[in-house]
């Protein structure tokens, strides 16, 4: 067991992870092309020279920087000194810790180490990054960061059931094989897939020289048979889907989330595992969203928000580990169809009226400078209009202990806040919702925020005094 009062170093091999990470800032390309040139060039003994010298330098700052920096936790404080030629200390308390992120890149994997991002409530971006140390002590951290630096509230009626349960009792709630995510990278929109194509796009002569005996773009140039034309675009299709299936085993490969009573814990990866923690109570919003093909398929993306970048993201989950995982954070387990109330019609008017607006200005211009037939544009405000009214209709929400809302029309979207952690609550009204008693009320987290427009007035007022309520006499924190 590690002691994280006693400052702690990172391993001496985190000056091989500097260099690198110096080499990538400075740019590959340019660092291959400056030792070709010392290779080349008639003055390379003198540049060698210069260049030893310069990369002794580097070599003992990289040394200096490890030796400095040093991390401990000590009186409920992440303290974590650095500097060279400057002495920095960076004071975290415990309880502002949003949730930390340990990653296992290939390179670590083989020696062992791991690299620790810690995210705060006090910036968007990591707080700060531990380059390179031991699992055992960067497991410790978590535990004192995260697991120990919440509380769990016997107040909370959620948190009753699990109140006996020891800290460190582990519940795996999500767990999903290569089945799973190739169904998943399937239903997914695949042109992410696309970035796996940038190597070979250095070779596209010499694949055109295989496939079809001529350059690529000499083939391009000459007559297309008909039957090819299939041929190429299912070929290309399967190809994207493809690509983007390997994506998805990467990066989410044995895709878990573990929930004990006070923290929960996302790991993934194949070559590179990354592991993710955050403790309950900073867990601002569960959204859930789906596209068509994952309705059908029955998956959907679940997202546990907490403040900066430390969101939990969980593909492919079904409808059981969805009510699962909400039941874990805290969040009222309200099922999709408990969500019975409706927004007004008008709710669909405004976006068709910026569009209108937009719309009328291009068809004056084509009238003016093209053809009258320019007015023909307008047509497509019909079929906009039609999918903003099905749209509204398919809109529902609901409060009780949380204020929910749920949209589908060919895609589905679920978002919950609840009603504790609301840190502000908005009621707005413009001249075209006054003059039909109707209001917007919108609930703001530390993390985003749910809204629900247009509604009668009293009721959206109604929302807001029960929303106050909630956060002002719910006894858990809401971070």
């Amino acid at each position: 067991m590690s002691d994280l009062t006693e400052p702690q170093r990172q391993s001496p091999l985190a000056i091989v992870f500097f260099g690198i990470k110096l080499v990538r800032r400075i740019g590959i390309v340019q660092v291959a092309i400056g030792l070709l040139f010392l290779w080349n060039t008639l003055l390379a003994g003198s540049l060698a020279l210069v260049a030893l010298l310069v990369a002794a330098v580097l070599a003992v700052f990289g040394i200096m920087s490890w030796w400095r920096f040093t991390f401990q936790v000590v009186d409920g404080e992440m303290i974590v000194r650095s500097g060279v030629l400057r002495a920095d200390r960076l004071t975290v308390p415990i309880e502002r810790i949003q949730s930390v992120s340990i990653e296992q890149q290939l390179l670590h994997r083989a020696l062992g180490l791991v690299t620790v991002s810690v995210d705060t409530a006090g910036s968007d971006a990591a707080e700060f990054e531990i380059a390179a140390i031991t699992r055992t002590v960067a497991e410790a951290l978590e535990r004192e960061t995260v697991t120990e630096g919440s509380t769990l509230n016997v107040d909370d009626p959620h948190a009753a059931a699990v109140a006996d349960q020891p800290p460190d009792a582990v519940e795996v709630v999500v767990a999903h094989d290569w089945r799973r995510l190739v169904r998943w990278a399937i239903t997914t929109w695949p042109i992410s897939g696309l970035v796996l194509l940038a190597p070979f796009f250095a070779f596209a002569d010499e694949i055109g020289e295989y496939l079809f005996g001529k350059p690529l773009d000499e083939f391009v140039d000459t007559p297309l048979s008909l039957w090819w034309v299939p041929v190429i675009v299912v070929s290309v299709s399967l190809g994207i889907v493809g690509l983007n299936v390997i994506r998805v085993l990467l990066t989410d490969w044995s895709l878990t989330l573990s929930a004990g009573p006070r923290r929960v814990q996302r790991t993934s990866g194949l070559l590179s595992r990354t592991s993710r923690s955050s403790s309950v109570e900073r867990i601002q919003m569960v959204s859930s969203r789906q596209n068509l093909l994952q309705r059908r398929a029955g998956l959907r993306s679940i997202t546990l928000s907490t403040i900066g970048e430390g969101d939990i993201v969980l593909n492919g989950c079904d409808a059981t580990e969805h009510d699962d995982v909400r039941r874990r954070v805290h969040v009222a387990t309200e099922t999709p169809g408990d969500h019975d109330r409706r927004v007004h019609p008008f709710t669909a008017w405004p976006p068709v009226r910026n569009s209108l607006c937009a719309v009328a200005v291009l068809v004056a211009i084509g009238w003016f400078v093209l053809d009258p037939w320019a007015l023909l544009a307008i047509v497509v405000l019909v079929p906009y209009w039609l999918v903003a009214r099905q749209r509204v209709a398919n809109t529902r929400w609901s409060v009780s202990d949380e204020l929910a809302t749920r949209h589908h029309l060919v895609s589905a979207a679920l978002d919950q806040a609840p009603l504790f952690k609301a840190n502000a609550v908005v009621v707005t009204q413009s001249i075209f919702e006054r003059r039909h008693g109707l209001a917007q009320v919108r609930i703001d987290t530390a993390a985003g925020s749910v809204s629900v427009g247009m509604i009668p007035l009293p009721e959206a007022r109604a929302v807001r005094d029960v929303a106050l309520r909630e956060a002002e006499t719910d006894p858990r924190p809401f971070m």
